[in-house]
């Protein structure tokens, strides 16, 4: 690779962010500052360690009905984390001022 071309492909635009990907104005508002720590994400993962842990143990006992139990508790974190999050117990929503 030449210096020319070394030089061309590290240009920048004044005009830009990121070496041209975003302008200034469309980049994306900042993340929320809890970094995912609610009550409706932890539930989901709790209930996901604990259900695996669960179907785990059923796959080496070979039980069936440990191993639904744990499905169903995994399905049941999910349903929980769900509703935690529609009644605000979950990350809150930013608006990124792009339009759709």
């Amino acid at each position: 690779m030449t210096n020319e071309a070394i030089t061309e492909s590290t240009r920048h635009s004044a005009d830009s962010v990121a070496g041209g990907h975003y302008a200034a104005e469309n980049l994306p508002a900042a993340p929320p500052s809890n970094h995912g720590r609610t009550v409706a994400g932890w539930t989901l993962f709790w209930a996901g360690v604990v259900g695996s842990l669960v179907v785990g143990v059923a796959f080496i006992l070979q039980n069936v009905t440990l191993g639904v139990i744990g499905g169903v508790v995994i399905v049941a974190g999910c349903v929980a984390s769900a509703i935690l999050r529609a009644v605000g117990y979950g990350q809150i929503e930013r608006n990124s001022g792009r339009n759709a």
